[in-house]
């Protein structure tokens, strides 16, 4: 198990650290250093279109989104598949945690035992079910009843303490109970120490962001002349005659006639 990282790091630092960690396999490490890889050249894109003075700010506009939505979906579904990779690690370091019989893993695909498993775990619930249907002025501690068929299960060995082992887990499924909470007292120190490195690793997927860095709002903002260019008033058409008020120029499909209709001469 890793040491806790000291208090006073910088955010960076932790960070850097987090990535290095020896909790992690190094295909995980490869994947984290290629996941900020890429959002370091999107940023590295996005500094070099500011400093760039030979494009004008619509142009560096375009090329940031760009850039962007090429990268954005490589880094998006990078940092998901990331994360889903060490939670998968924490879960199989989890499951190691669980106190077990040797050579006798908690989840089989072999039938006779799972028909086993479910013939304990339906004794199991039903047992409690009773108990806390009879009333009384005690209230049933299921943790504790739990507790004490996971204890039998280990101390009773072999293919029947492993079949009340699998019965506890899946009563805790139907009851609502967490295994943690009731195996915790039973496990080795070694099954703590696994328990501890799945909460780690769980925690590390915090440190990876979800989304792309977007444009900053240097590249995402029209200069004030460039803006005022585009918002001239449109040109007026010279009377000539000089004597009414210049028209303005009419957009295409607008008549400059009146909409009144003419009143009939015969009216």
């Amino acid at each position: 198990m890793t040491e806790p990282m000291p208090q006073d790091q910088s955010p960076t630092n932790a960070y850097e650290a987090i990535k290095q960690s020896d909790l992690l396999s190094p295909a995980l490490k490869e994947g984290w250093i290629k996941l900020d890889q890429m959002r370091r050249n999107l940023r590295d894109a996005y500094r070099g279109l500011e400093k760039n003075e030979d494009l004008n700010s619509d142009a560096k506009t375009r090329r940031a989104q760009a850039e962007y939505d090429r990268l954005r979906p490589l880094i998006e579904d990078g940092a998901r598949h990331l994360k889903e990779d060490i939670l998968a690690a924490a879960r199989t370091y989890e499951k190691s945690s669980h106190p077990r019989l040797k050579d006798y893993p908690i989840n089989t695909s072999d039938v006779n035992q799972l028909l086993a498993a479910q013939s304990e775990g339906d004794r199991i619930v039903r047992k409690i079910t009773a108990r806390k249907n009879q009333g009384g002025p005690f209230r049933v501690d299921v943790s504790g009843e739990l507790q004490k068929e996971y204890q039998r299960g280990l101390e009773q060995g072999g293919v029947e303490g492993a079949s009340i082992i699998r019965g506890v887990h899946r009563a805790c499924d139907e009851l609502g109970v967490s295994v943690d909470e009731i195996a915790n007292s039973l496990r080795s120190d070694r099954q703590r120490a696994y328990l501890d490195t799945a909460r780690r690793l769980e925690q590390y997927t915090d440190s990876i962001e979800s989304l792309a860095p977007k444009p900053p709002k240097t590249l995402g903002r029209r200069s004030t002349q460039e803006v005022g260019q585009n918002m001239r008033p449109p040109p007026f058409l010279s009377n000539l005659g000089g004597g009414s008020p210049p028209i303005a120029a009419q957009e295409p499909g607008h008549s400059t006639r009146s909409s009144k209709k003419r009143k009939a001469s015969w009216k």
